[in-house]
């Protein structure tokens, strides 16, 4: 009877290991897909700030050639109005939007820009995005390894072998 109540424990811990090791990687992978990734806004509706001054907007590294266009005109380029990169009034790197005194008559008004960046806590150069991408392998190999010793054990002290 004891050697069945140990065969159990031993199923149990397979299972919820399984479980946990399968959410926690999915948990992981989300993340590293997150600091590796770079994303794109296309024709987000913001109000351009007034002459000389700046409002920050999604984003850290401004990576693409950006758009500007009249929100009610989109074929309209509106002119005197720019992304650029800066630091926001948190002081951390962001994408920022400008409008100069050529943009007058866009200030206040609800322009559409597209552009790609880099999120907040975006691994930069490719060195590092091969480690960060080794975390994902760690924790795969170690879920791994996990339900292979407790199979192991499992089968190693059980009469069915």
């Amino acid at each position: 009877m004891a050697k069945k109540n140990s065969d159990f424990m031993l199923i149990m811990m397979i299972f919820i290991g399984a479980i946990i090791s399968i959410v926690l990687l999915g948990s992981i992978a989300d993340q590293v897909a997150a600091q590796t990734t770079n994303l794109q806004i296309t024709n987000s509706t913001v109000a351009a700030p007034a002459v000389n001054a700046t409002t920050a907007l999604t984003g850290r590294d401004l990576l693409s050639t950006i758009e500007v266009y009249n929100a009610t005109d989109a074929s309209d380029a509106a002119t005197g109005v720019t992304l650029t990169e800066g630091l926001g009034t948190n002081g951390a790197k962001t994408v920022l939007i400008t409008t100069a005194d050529t943009g007058a008559a866009y200030a206040g008004e609800n322009v559409n820009v597209s552009y790609t960046y880099r999120p907040d806590g975006h691994v930069g150069n490719s060195s590092n995005v091969s480690i960060t991408l080794l975390i994902t392998l760690f924790a795969a190999l170690a879920s791994l390894v996990f339900t292979v010793s407790m199979v192991w054990l499992l089968f190693k002290g059980s009469t069915i072998m």
